[in-house]
């Protein structure tokens, strides 16, 4: 197996600083729809009363669903920074290597 050239690294870190920026929007439109789904629930007044079980259940699956959404955003912002740690880590391997090799 051949070893990669250096521009082939350089676009491979390319891309995963591009797909990180990716995972961050997502991230923020996740948890955009985890506020908007917070802001769902709703307060049975007095002369909504006989439905208080309809509204309990409703506002038991917003709950729910807004804290999946706040989930999912956490794990997106995560692999975001891992893909920028993983690039991070490539460049500075390779900077150590180039160093060794022009102190030569």
């Amino acid at each position: 197996m051949t070893e990669p050239t250096p521009n082939v690294i350089e676009v491979a870190k390319d891309d995963m600083y591009r797909e990180a920026s990716l995972w961050d929007a997502q991230s923020a439109r996740i948890s955009d729809c985890a506020a908007q789904a917070g802001s769902l629930t709703i307060e049975p007044t007095l002369d909504l009363f006989i439905y208080s079980g309809f509204f309990s259940e409703y506002n038991e699956v917003t709950r729910v669903f807004a804290g999946l959404c706040r989930q999912g955003s956490q794990a997106s912002r995560e692999i975001a920074q891992t893909l920028r740690y993983v690039a991070d880590t490539y460049e500075e391997a390779d900077n150590g290597i180039r160093a060794q090799y022009n102190g030569l």
